[in-house]
């Protein structure tokens, strides 16, 4: 979880998604994206948007980050991670 916290930053979800388990400053640029801190999805869903988001949702403004299998496994294991 925490590598996808990390990936969270890095890859610059961080710059169109709120989420207040990231330090800092998250949605930098307003409402572009939904807030993610309590989101979770289908990992099979999740594995197929992470990929290629426009393949899912044409038109979508979330963009194509060329994420790796394993990215997009640290990822989802950070959305998903229970929250009390």
């Amino acid at each position: 979880m925490e590598r996808g916290r990390a990936l969270f930053r890095n890859k610059g979800c961080v710059t169109c998604h709120v989420n207040t388990r990231v330090e800092g400053h998250t949605g930098a640029l307003g409402s572009v994206g939904p807030n993610l801190t309590r989101y979770t999805n289908d990992p099979d869903f999740l594995r197929r948007w992470l990929a290629n988001p426009p393949a899912v949702r044409p038109g979508t403004r979330m963009p194509n980050l060329r994420l790796s299998e394993a990215q997009i496994e640290d990822l989802i294991a950070f959305l998903n991670e229970p929250r009390p």
